[in-house]
């Protein structure tokens, strides 16, 4: 025996559009709570920023218009938990460890380089500078709490990738006697974009 179900004489067909509407709505409601809560924690979003350095080594305090191979370390620890508003751990009660490298070739003074810069998570306490340059190796220590002075960056119009500066000063061989030398000389001073004034900086 066939049974024919039929509700108000109209069985359930009429029914199914109804349902589709109201999942849709449900799909909606969730895609919206979940933006909310996005825009509602930003120290947890990922965010990475195109960023265009321009760097500038100078040596003895004048332009150093030739290659440089050079690699940024950064040292401190990493933060999960200071990120999402934790306690920042106080100097002396932890051993600093790299926590953001960076390699690249600079072929002239002002060279641009593409680099994001992403260090969430990272809470740095100084940054060092190692390279190579005329077959002479470098060192410049502790040039700063971040790889570049962000607080000197440029925004695009865009309002989201960013322009920066990397001023490292290379010190003269008389004064790498050491590696570990302490105050090898920088002038890092992050300083707004604009190819590190290139076009004024060297002679012709």
């Amino acid at each position: 025996m066939v049974m024919n179900l039929r509700f108000n004489g109209r069985g359930f067909d009429h029914l199914f559009p109804k349902a589709q509407a109201c999942l849709r709505s449900i799909f909606l409601m969730f895609s919206v709570l979940g933006c909310l809560l996005a825009f509602s924690f930003p120290s947890y979003a990922d965010v990475v920023f195109p960023t265009t350095t321009y760097v500038c080594f100078t040596k003895d305090g004048q332009p150093h218009d030739k290659p440089v191979d050079f690699t940024i370390n950064c040292y401190g620890y990493w933060a999960y938990d200071e990120w999402r508003g934790g306690a920042v751990l106080p100097p002396g009660t932890y051993t600093p460890e790299l926590v953001f490298s960076f390699s690249a070739t600079c072929p002239n003074y002002g060279c641009e380089i593409n680099e994001p810069f992403y260090l969430n998570y990272r809470h740095i306490d100084y940054c060092d500078c190692v390279g190579e340059t005329g077959g002479e190796p470098f060192f410049i220590s502790d040039y700063g709490s971040s790889p570049v002075d962000f607080s000197q960056c440029e925004t695009e119009n865009d309002g989201f990738s960013r322009e920066c500066e990397l001023r490292l000063d290379i010190p003269l061989a008389s004064e790498l006697t050491d590696l570990d030398t302490e105050e090898a000389s920088t002038d890092s001073d992050g300083g707004g974009g604009g190819g590190c004034f290139v076009s004024s900086a060297l002679s012709p």
